[in-house]
């Protein structure tokens, strides 16, 4: 079995990116895999689908705690960007608002005005902000804008 066909396999399961049932932490991410491809992962979890480069990865476990090991057929109608590769998938997604991550605090929420071959460019409320698309871990087009009420609840 190839590293792909065991990812392939666990289309449609609960998974645990970076960590488990018993480890939390900010790299940690459980949800259900939707899609696997050459250079990211598709996983849908309580905050929305998350794009996730598989660099960033370093382990990938299913989570048996559910009695459901059959595959969800609830995230069916999950809807989500499909792409060959993570930088076709920023193409696709320009103008789009999003959450890059860079890994722990060190996020960027705007709108993705641009990307190519090495940067990722995000416009936030207040600058025009470049990531080496190296250090992108994960975006999100899921999010909404909710700077205001967070604003306002500070």
């Amino acid at each position: 079995m190839t590293k792909t066909d065991f990812l392939e396999n666990l289309i449609g399961r609960e998974v645990y990116i970076n960590g488990n049932a018993n480890k939390k932490g900010p790299d940690v991410l459980s949800g259900t895999l939707l899609d696997c491809k050459k250079d990211y992962m598709v996983v849908y979890t309580d905050k929305g689908v998350q794009y996730l480069r598989r660099d960033h990865i370093k382990t990938i476990a299913e989570n048996f705690s559910n009695s459901n090991n059959q595959q969800n057929n609830s995230n069916d109608d999950v809807e989500f960007l499909k792409a060959n590769s993570f930088h076709d998938l920023l193409k696709k997604s320009r103008y789009k608002y999003c959450v890059v991550s860079s890994g722990g605090p060190n996020k960027v929420q705007g709108i993705l005005e641009d990307a190519d071959e090495n940067f990722v460019s995000i416009v936030t409320e207040d600058e025009y902000v470049r990531l080496p698309l190296f250090h992108v871990r994960s975006i999100n087009f899921s999010v909404q804008n909710n700077n205001k009420n967070d604003k306002n609840n500070k």
